[in-house]
């Protein structure tokens, strides 16, 4: 015999709403989630800064799916749900987070994943010496050209105290870079091993289809040893946003010191570092 309801006890409000996916569709985002037993509808709020504040989309939603219109590509979706009935309601359940779509303007060279190579590939100095190493890299082919946004290099190791550094870009003269940079980055000599980028501040333009060299150079002082010690690759595996088609890295080093020639030395590696612009 079962026993009689206690018409005085309210029943729970209903349970959270399980398995809520979000998806990206043309101008979109799609949500959809388990029914939860005993809801009568749903209140769906959304997130485009990873939970950090929320608007509310809908509330006494009374199906399982909803689609979230004039959603902007170059942002990340988070959709949260919750279950509501006359008693009161569930507590939210979260999406999983919709990625912002790539900026389709944005463009990059990166041979930074590549297996490590000869490492050792130094830019320093030994008492007044200058040392600079530098590898190539070609643009893409979009008509307009390109805005250089930055750069970021490889370091293994520094050695001594951090002396004048400088990351830049210069054109091609005579198959070496041009004795006049064309772009000077900003940032900060390394300290340790990790990347370090480098950006660039006013108008840096970049002609489509056209040869650069990277240059790193490192100026020293008297009286001890400052180096930078580069992490190098001697494989072929580069990887380019969508955008970048087109862009290369070339598989080669140079090597300069003082004012010397520059030379190709033994082991035919190549600086590690990605290349950011926009395209004009």
């Amino acid at each position: 015999m079962s026993a009689t309801p206690d018409p005085n006890v309210q029943p729970p409000p209903p349970p959270a709403p399980s398995s809520v996916t979000a998806t990206r569709g043309d101008g979109t985002i799609v949500a959809s989630w388990h029914h939860s037993e005993g809801a009568t509808g749903y209140d769906v709020r959304y997130s485009t800064d990873k939970g950090g504040s929320w608007k509310l989309a809908a509330w006494g939603w009374n199906t399982s799916v909803i689609t979230i219109k004039d959603a902007s590509g170059d942002k990340s979706y988070i959709v949260g749900v919750r279950a509501v009935n006359n008693v009161g309601e569930s507590d939210w359940t979260n999406s999983n987070t919709v990625e912002a779509l790539p900026d389709p303007n944005l463009v990059s060279v990166s041979n930074l994943g590549e297996t490590t190579g000869l490492d050792g590939t130094i830019v320093g100095q030994v008492v007044n010496n200058n040392y600079s190493k530098a590898t190539g890299f070609r643009t893409g082919s979009n008509s307009g050209g390109y805005a250089l946004g930055s750069v970021t290099v490889r370091i293994n190791n520094v050695y001594g105290e951090a002396t004048s550094y400088t990351v830049a870009i210069h054109e091609v003269s005579a198959g070496n870079p041009d004795s006049t940079a064309l772009h000077t980055l900003n940032g900060s000599a390394p300290t340790g091993t990790g990347n370090y980028t480098y950006t660039c501040s006013g108008s840096c333009s970049l002609d489509a289809g056209t040869d650069y060299f990277l240059v790193l150079s490192a100026t020293g002082t008297s009286g001890g040893v400052h180096s930078y010690e580069h992490s190098s690759t001697t494989s072929d595996d580069q990887t380019n946003t969508p955008s970048g088609a087109g862009w290369l890295i070339a598989d080669a080093l140079k090597s300069k010191t003082n004012n010397a020639a520059w030379i190709v030395p033994l082991g035919g590696a190549t600086l590690r570092f990605k290349v950011t612009a926009t395209k004009k």
